[in-house]
């Protein structure tokens, strides 16, 4: 389905803007270094760039016996490496009858780099000098994965996906067995095409030989070397047998004749004799010796008839010499074991690269010969798809001085034709402002049958799947009593968040005008929630209550309030959030010791100094009732139930209460989703044992919605809970009857204006319009309503309106998102004076 042109320019343009970061990032994967074996890091940055762009994201293990059952699969040594696979799965959210799947393959691990004194600078240095990025695997082949990952973000930026499945896959071993790519056909993952953007000078890979390794090994007669004669030089002996591999790799080339793609290459098959060892003293004849050889073969021919051959040619030269024929040589199979294929011609996914390459380079694409392996033969001869190996202009592969082809310049007449390494062109060209520019990501989604909107964060109604009922309750008078307890905001002032102040008074005050700067003031001295969103911050948390404890003994009455917010693949349907724990990277585990326990044992230093925690991990609960749909949400579910239960319970202190984030009434008030986020919330509260601490909800937080409309906004129709009261008084009988304490706590910080400008209930991020809301107060007007609160204070961003940042989120791009803004968590002062101006109650 061909793009329209609007669509297209749009593509065009996120490419270039894309193209510096997409360079960064090559850089950065360069610097990771990994031999083989060592690639885990290297893998583990592609498993949270797909992860945190919402793909469905999984590690597949290179399991060695069922690896050892395939007859194509590399053999496994010692060496072999355990670096997992990753893949990572886009899904559309609707698919495109007729569409075309395709995989994105491109694999991580690099060869050695040699000494170090022969390259020009360090291997992994990732330097950049006039059109090239050194370093080792720049264009061997990280450029090309990092590229397959820029490619689907170009669409991303403006609101658009592929119409069809794309499947990006991240592998180790291409350099040594395969295995990697061989991992994920043997777990099943097929596409209708696939492209491999290995460094091919822009040329289509039309055939490839196959490849094995094996290592021989001799046995000499040691005597020392006074005696030379009487012994048996297994260094010697081994070269008897290297001349016999010689005459058999002319024998295999002189079969070229007439294999349309082969017979005009001087020496298609090439025997590698790679590396050598023997011997233990120079004063000793060697006893032992062992060489690693590398040899090709013609497609169509299987490894095991030329591993046949090569055993009976050693067996035969090794009867010429006379202690070889007594101590024969041993050959092991320790690496590739591969054949090679040929890429039949006329494919829809070759026609397609074919005109894209016209477009861009105004040449036609020419074919090559690759004597050497390549992965794609995995998807051409076990899946019998169209492999497509097309890729950037690289040089040095396997040598000093690795060098992958970039063009780092911008003039007036000229433009950066920014085509990334990957389907279907792959090419860094500089075209003159007047020609036409078609990215390679334009040739994904027309394979892919077209593109569709992106799918945004679901805060609307959705059909959701009710949480398994509890039918176990603490007993009514035990939770009627709870309920009736004192408000533990009642006689309390609250803490100006030292943090916030001086953000305010730092980054604010001094580029307002003179006449916000009172009103700023003000805010500063307004008591607000003290985020605690990373490890490095709860310390803070020690500061804070010393110096309310300080303050209280010299006469004042302050509580500490706090959010808690560190859940490992937090807020899982916005791409705006920053976390810093990931599932995969023992986050459950560094959340309960290295965070949850180490709160725990703060507040138990200070148990006279009253404290109010929002166990906000804003939308994880939330996102259990509605995004599950989303493939890192219900990865993400049973950690967030079980790591929430695990805090409530850790926390429950006598001087402390809890409130557990509900979202807002324009996530959870729907009429699908209430009733089922009351289940959940019981089912988490009571596998916590029923802490008393926790007393109830906060809802709105960070969010813009009224407490209390005189008439439902026109956004909120079709939902009578249009404000938070409604919500509150429809939510707290359903979370009563399920056994869970229903008092409320909510974030007004950023709801004093309305209406707002947002156009959408679902609007949530840097909106327009906003101002600050009423003051905390424990004067709610609600008997269920504890008080209100600013639990985020206004003025940091809610995420990036930058299309090309990794973290961009389109509705922090919609018409009612305020821009530009800066990264989420940024001071964000332009955002800040507005809040000022719109404030509601006014500010002093």
């Amino acid at each position: 389905m061909p793009l329209s042109p609007e669509v297209k320019k749009a593509v065009e343009e996120a490419v270039a803007k894309n193209f510096q970061d997409e360079v960064a990032f090559v850089q950065k994967m360069v610097q990771y270094g990994g031999q083989r074996g060592e690639e885990h890091e290297a893998l583990e940055e592609m498993y949270r760039q797909y992860s945190s762009r919402g793909y469905n994201t999984t590690k597949l293990e290179m399991d060695a016996q069922v690896l050892s059952q395939h007859s194509s699969a590399g053999r496994i040594s010692d060496s072999h490496s355990k670096a997992p696979v990753v893949v990572g799965v886009h899904e559309p959210k609707s698919v495109t009858p007729g569409g075309k799947s395709l995989i994105l393959n491109g694999h991580i691990d690099i060869v050695p780099n040699g000494p170090k004194e022969l390259w020009t600078n360090d291997p992994y240095s990732g330097l950049i000098e006039g059109d090239w990025l050194y370093g080792r695997g720049s264009a061997d082949m990280r450029a090309g994965a990092v590229a397959n990952l820029y490619a689907l973000d170009a669409l991303r930026s403006i609101g658009k996906q592929p119409a069809s499945k794309v499947i990006l896959e991240s592998v180790p071993e291409e350099e040594s067995t395969g295995n990697g790519t061989m991992a994920t056909h043997l777990a099943g993952y097929t596409a209708d095409a696939v492209l491999v953007p290995e460094p091919t000078n822009e040329e289509l890979v039309r055939a490839n030989v196959g490849v094995i390794w094996f290592k021989i090994a001799v046995a000499g007669r040691p005597v020392h070397v006074l005696k030379a004669k009487e012994g048996s030089n297994a260094i010697e002996s081994i070269w008897t047998i290297v001349s016999g591999l010689k005459e058999l790799e002319k024998e295999m080339n002189d079969q070229k004749e007439g294999r349309l793609y082969f017979e005009h290459m001087a020496s298609p098959i090439n025997l590698n004799v790679a590396m050598i060892q023997g011997g233990d003293w120079a004063s000793s004849v060697p006893a032992w010796c062992t060489i690693d050889c590398r040899v090709a073969l013609f497609p169509g021919v299987t490894a095991q008839e030329v591993a046949d051959k090569i055993e009976r040619k050693v067996a035969e030269v090794s009867k010429t010499n006379s202690f070889l024929r007594d101590s024969p040589a041993k050959i092991s199979w320790n690496g590739f074991f591969a054949e090679g294929y040929v890429l039949e011609p006329g494919s829809e996914a070759e026609e397609t690269l074919k005109a894209a390459h016209q477009q861009v380079t105004g040449a036609g694409l020419t074919s090559m010969t690759m004597p050497a392996y390549l992965d794609t033969r995995i998807f051409a001869l076990e899946q019998k798809i169209p492999a497509l190996c097309y890729g950037p202009i690289g040089e040095s592969l396997h040598g000093f001085d690795e060098r992958n082809g970039v063009v780092w310049k911008i003039s007036q007449d000229e433009r950066l034709s920014l085509m990334q390494s990957v389907p279907f062109v792959s090419t860094c060209h500089i075209m003159s402002k007047n020609e036409s520019m078609l990215s390679t990501i334009l040739q994904i989604a027309a394979f892919a049958a077209g593109v569709a909107a992106l799918p945004q964060p679901t805060l609307v109604p959705n059909a959701a799947t009710p949480a398994r009922a509890v039918t176990t309750s603490p007993p009514a008078a035990e939770l009627e009593a709870r309920q009736a307890s004192t408000n533990p905001f009642a006689g309390y002032s609250f803490y100006a968040n030292p943090y916030y102040s001086s953000e305010v008074h730092n980054l604010a005050i001094p580029s307002l005008p003179a006449s916000l700067k009172p009103a700023a003031s003000a805010v500063a001295k307004v008591g607000s929630f003290v985020w605690l969103d990373t490890r490095a911050k709860v310390p803070t948390m020690d500061t804070y209550l010393a110096d309310i404890k300080a303050k209280n003994a010299a006469g004042a009455k302050l509580m500490g309030t706090f959010v808690v917010y560190n859940l490992p693949d937090r807020d899982c349907a916005a791409l705006a959030s920053n976390g810093e724990l990931k599932i995969d990277q023992n986050g459950a585990n560094l959340y309960k010791t290295e965070y949850i326990d180490k709160i725990v044992a703060i507040l138990k230093k200070y148990p006279d100094v009253k404290v109010n925690l929002a166990i906000a991990e804003p939308d994880s609960l939330a996102n259990m009732v509605t995004n599950m749909g989303v493939q890192k949400c219900s990865r993400a579910a049973p950690y967030y139930k079980d790591l929430t239960a695990y805090a409530i319970k850790a926390l429950n202190l006598a001087n402390v209460d809890m409130y557990l984030d509900g979202g807002h009434a324009g996530w959870l008030g729907w009429p699908a989703n209430i009733q089922p986020a009351a289940q959940l919330f019981a089912q988490v509260y009571k596998a916590a044992g029923s802490p008393r601490a926790v007393r109830g909800i906060v809802t709105n937080v960070s969010n813009y919605n009224a407490f209390r409309h005189s008439t439902c906004p026109a956004i909120t129709s079709q939902n009578a809970n249009c404000d938070e009261e409604r919500y509150i008084n429809a939510f707290a009988p359903l979370l009563q009857q399920q056994g869970f304490p229903a008092r409320f706590i909510v974030d007004v910080g950023r709801s004093g204006k309305q209406p707002t400008g947002q156009n959408e209930w679902g609007d949530w991020c840097n909106v327009q319009g906003a101002g600050f809301g009423p003051r905390p107060t424990t004067n709610t007007g609600n008997s269920l309503v504890d008080a209100f609160v600013w639990v985020k204070p206004g003025g940091e961003s809610d995420g990036t309106s930058d299309t090309s940042a990794t973290r961009y989120d389109a509705s922090c791009g919609k018409a009612s998102a305020f821009k530009p803004a800066p990264e989420a968590g940024t001071w964000f002062n332009a955002y800040f004076e507005m809040l000022l101006k719109n404030a509601n109650p006014a500010l002093a």
